[in-house]
């Protein structure tokens, strides 16, 4: 059974390989996205202790035609490992590993979502989420999954059809989070296998009423959530190798 014990400690050896935070909103109108980047890039150098970062992309509205409107612009740390995604219907932080902690991670979000507001006029949310891809590596490949983390795919028995542990999702949702952990094989090489847990965590339709333009409690409430789900996920065994 997944139990919600809050994380306690930062861990080390950190499984997370990408941890997004992104807030969506109904379409804008087309902005100053130059002008936009260049601040961000200022305000970002502050929030990260002066590392640099500078304008790494436009966003099309068409992905692969850069002859379609602008509706965004991407700009990154030096180091390559914190992306900002600025676009007419979402801002979206990325960080790459290594992860460090939440501390690290969530001011950032706030100085970028707080410079964004400056440009443009956010009418109505669509989300506000966390998402968190987490690669574990077992040192035999062999390894039962369930010695791995605490949660195992149903089994159904449909004639001759034999079940796989791989590829499968669990949704939870309350009154104010709306939960979703997926579970899946990773790329496997020389080195072994790969487990993937992915896990997203995102306000309820009824928490989106009711944010209001300081989305900062609704997303530290929302980190809390998906911290108890990642410490419920993963068992003993697994916990003892990430510290």
């Amino acid at each position: 059974m997944m139990t919600t014990e809050p994380r306690k400690v930062v861990y080390r050896n950190s499984p997370i390989t990408h941890a997004f935070i992104s807030v969506g909103f109904d379409a804008l109108k087309a902005f100053d996205f130059e002008s936009l980047g260049q601040q961000l890039d200022r305000v970002l150098s502050d929030a990260m202790d002066g590392m640099m970062w500078e304008t790494h992309a436009t966003v099309y509205e068409k992905a692969d035609d850069p002859g379609s409107p602008v509706v965004g612009i991407i700009v990154r740390s030096q180091d390559a490992k914190m992306f900002v995604q600025a676009t007419t219907t979402s801002c979206v932080v990325l960080r790459l590993a290594p992860y460090e902690h939440w501390g690290r991670f969530f001011p950032v979000f706030i100085a970028a979502w707080t410079c964004f507001q400056q440009f443009v006029a956010v009418q109505k949310l669509t989300r506000v989420g966390i998402r968190y891809t987490n690669q574990f590596r077992p040192v035999d490949a062999a390894v039962p999954l369930g010695d791995v983390l605490n949660i195992t795919p149903i089994k159904l028995q449909l004639g001759t059809m034999t079940p796989t542990e791989s590829l499968f999702t669990f949704v939870f949702e309350d009154a104010d989070v709306a939960l979703e952990i997926s579970v899946d094989d990773g790329p496997n090489d020389d080195d072994g296998r790969t487990i993937v847990l992915d896990i997203d965590a995102a306000a309820s339709d009824t928490l989106l009423e009711t944010v209001g333009a300081d989305i900062g409690e609704s997303l530290e409430k929302i980190h809390a959530f998906a911290d108890k789900a990642f410490e419920g996920c993963i068992t003993q065994q697994t916990r003892g190798s990430l510290l």
